[in-house]
């Protein structure tokens, strides 16, 4: 059988004759280039075929294993291409196909990956092995060189830190975020070499650098966790359950799941772990895919049948989230009720008191639900300071409390002042509230009103007093 008979019945989608017919002719002729080259490309036909549900695209990288893929027969036909022999300069392109299915298959499961990488030898990745691709529809598609390191940071998960192959992938994954610096999936994998270092600081500064500029990925709040459990427990889990308000596709959400509920119930926080082992045993169901003994042993615990029919927890995680990626820890955290004394809207931004001489200003687009609250609506603020300053982490509009010595409503009778474009709010009890011209507007003289009153400070006049910052007519 020649190159050319092997070629043509692969080409017409008769693999296993192509296969059978290649075996056969190497016996007779097992040094002969063609017939290596034959069989070469029958291989990469095979373990093509057994890989059709599998996406080369990016995502979260940590996908179910396809319990569909024979990853023995996978193993098979890449160790038999590696006894070909097949090597560059002349077989480029077919190592190549190859190593780009070898990544899939990685995806797939098979853990056979590092070594084939290793027996390939990165370094004779071409000039084009490690140039984007850019379609037609402009998506750029990433480098053969970049797949494979990407797919050698999955690997690495499920390698022990004292294996030998371990070693020689962090030394791969940490030259490749040498190079590309920019690529968040490198240093994503360079944070993972760190954490099996024992470099955990460094570890998490590397992630949370990404994790800043990709503050939207489920993927990376779950790798943040991940890391943080042995070092910071109670920051994990919140990592944990931010990932979960960020990915709709439960699919994806059955591991942070799981780990939920073992972390939770490790913290007696018994309702919580129910549910999401409950979710998570009922997405695996919906899937068909296995339960996995820890699962098993949740779902088995006495905690577990106590609880079983707990309600979803409640999950508000946008101001710890936005407090982690600023760097800020809860013991740097200060609590104010405070009251919207005006809007910039040149600025963008409500300016809050909390006392007569301090306050901060909240901007719309970090906080976009006080572009419309009236001047003298109250809100609970979270902050630390900064650089003279105030950063604002969190602010949640409440209702009106008034504030002892500083913040009031009053009813009363505002009086106008004759030729004048202000006013005073007096109460029946005798008190009486300054009303500026921009407040006072054109009410008329003698009308009923409720008033909103802080008591400020005025900078011209260096003093403090009591100013209306808000008046309603009263019908």
């Amino acid at each position: 059988m020649t190159f050319q008979e092997i070629n043509t019945l692969r080409k017409q989608g008769h693999l296993q004759e192509a296969y059978q017919a290649a075996c056969e002719a190497l016996k007779h002729d097992p040094d002969s280039l063609w017939l290596r080259r034959a069989k070469g490309w029958v291989l990469y036909d095979l373990i093509k075929r057994e890989l059709p549900n599998i996406s080369g695209e990016l995502d979260d990288a940590d996908d179910e294993p396809d319990a569909s893929v024979n990853l023995a027969r996978i193993q098979r036909y890449f160790n038999e291409f590696r006894e070909l022999n097949l090597m560059p300069p002349e077989e480029t392109m077919l190592r190549s196909h190859m190593l780009r299915l070898a990544t899939k298959a990685q995806r797939a499961g098979w853990l056979g990956f590092v070594d084939f990488v290793e027996w390939w030898n990165l370094d004779m990745l071409t000039d084009e092995d490690c140039q984007s691709q850019t379609l037609e529809n402009g998506q750029t598609l990433p480098s053969l060189e970049a797949l494979t390191l990407y797919a050698l940071g999955r690997a690495l998960k499920q390698l022990a830190p004292d294996d030998s192959r371990a070693a020689w992938v962090h030394e791969r994954l940490l030259t490749g975020a040498a190079r590309y610096p920019d690529d968040i999936w490198l240093q994503r994998a360079r944070s993972l070499v760190l954490l099996q270092q024992g470099d955990l600081a460094g570890a998490r500064d590397a992630l949370l650098q990404v994790l800043r500029r990709k503050p939207r990925e489920y993927w990376l709040w779950r790798d943040m966790g991940e890391l943080l459990v042995p070092i910071d427990r109670a920051t994990a889990i919140q990592c944990y359950l931010h990932a979960c308000t960020l990915q709709r596709d439960v699919s994806k959400l059955v591991g942070v799941y799981q780990r939920l509920a073992q972390l939770l119930a490790e913290d007696a926080r018994y309702a919580e772990a129910a549910w999401f082992a409950k979710r998570a045993h009922e997405v695996r169901t919906r899937e068909g895919w296995s339960i996995p003994q820890p699962l098993h042993a949740l779902l088995q615990s006495d905690w577990y049948a106590a609880h079983a029919n707990a309600p979803k927890p409640a999950i508000d995680t946008q101001g710890f989230a936005r407090m982690f990626l600023q760097g800020i820890s809860e013991a740097d955290l200060q609590h104010r009720q405070a009251i919207l004394d005006h809007h910039n809207l040149q600025k963008q931004i409500a300016y809050f008191l909390w006392s007569p001489r301090e306050g901060a200003p909240v901007p719309y687009k970090q906080f976009p639900e006080v572009a419309d609250a009236p001047v003298g609506s109250m809100a609970q603020l979270e902050m630390v300071e900064r650089e003279g300053g105030y950063r604002i982490v969190r602010c949640m509009l409440t209702p009106f409390v008034p504030i002892e010595g500083f913040a009031l409503q009053a009813c009363g009778v505002f009086k106008r002042q004759p030729d004048k474009n202000f006013g005073f709010v007096h109460t029946d009890t005798g008190e009486r509230y300054f009303a500026p011209p921009a407040i006072a507007g054109n009410l008329p003289d003698g009308a009923p009103v409720e008033a909103i009153c802080v008591y400020k400070h005025n900078p011209k006049r260096n003093e403090e007093s009591w100013v209306v910052i808000r008046l309603t007519p009263i019908e």
